[in-house]
């Protein structure tokens, strides 16, 4: 059994939904203003890395093509705060020199049950040390999760795996309050990973798709479900 990384946080977050993306032909959009916005932090700090750094009319021309024909749930104010945002992590990556060394790096961790394939995210130099680095667009963000998040935790693995440096640490910028959240990632951390990366291959290997508290929310992202509610 070998899954990709986001295959992995998908049957995470819901089993339920998993199902239907992978392997049901039933149409799924998962756009939101938090996706969209993340796409294109990522094609900024692919720029960095590129050396050709491209700036905020660049990055709002290329949210409006990732927004055309948007579902209804993106509203036009959330993308002007949206840009304002993206506008935010131009200038603190301009303002702290943030140096990104590697992204969209792609490395396979083997655990009992299986194989993922991991996109490491954004890693950074900054002051003779090497972080990753993640810009943040939820609604609400703070040291708890930037502590327990797991993509954090498998990109840490993944990292210390493929490269010949050691990570200082995690850094996640969080555009809404213009906070930098830094965390780690230890021993137990990784434990955690590989108990919740088995159970998860498990699952997907014997088929078990079971539905979580939360799976209304999930219908949005199905626009057949979504227009029987909606009308939309």
């Amino acid at each position: 059994m070998k899954i990709t990384s986001n295959q992995f946080l998908d049957y995470l977050d819901s089993p339920w939904f998993y199902n239907i993306k992978y392997n049901t032909p039933i149409p799924i959009d998962e756009r939101t203003i938090r996706s969209s916005l993340l796409k294109i932090a990522y094609v900024f700090l692919g720029s960095i890395y590129s050396k050709e750094i491209i700036g905020m009319p660049e990055m709002s021309i290329l949210l409006d093509k990732e927004l055309e024909n948007a579902p209804h749930r993106i509203k036009p104010k959330d993308v002007i705060s949206g840009l304002a945002r993206l506008d935010k992590l131009y200038n603190y990556c301009s303002s702290q020199e943030i140096n990104i060394i590697s992204i969209g790096h792609m490395h396979t961790l083997t655990f009992d049950e299986g194989e993922i394939e991991v996109d490491i995210g954004p890693i950074a130099y900054k002051n003779g040390k090497y972080f990753l680095f993640y810009p943040v667009f939820d609604q609400t963000f703070n040291q708890d999760k930037c502590d327990s998040d797991i993509k954090c935790s498998l990109d840490w693995k993944a990292a210390y795996d493929a490269f010949d440096f050691q990570l200082s640490g995690v850094m996640f910028y969080y555009p809404k309050t213009n906070n930098t959240f830094i965390a780690y990632r230890d021993i137990s951390s990784i434990e955690r990973l590989n108990f919740i990366a088995n159970n998860v291959l498990k699952g997907i290997t014997n088929n078990i798709y079971f539905p979580v508290r939360e799976e209304s929310s999930k219908c949005r992202f199905i626009p057949e479900i979504s227009r029987t509610f909606t009308g939309k």
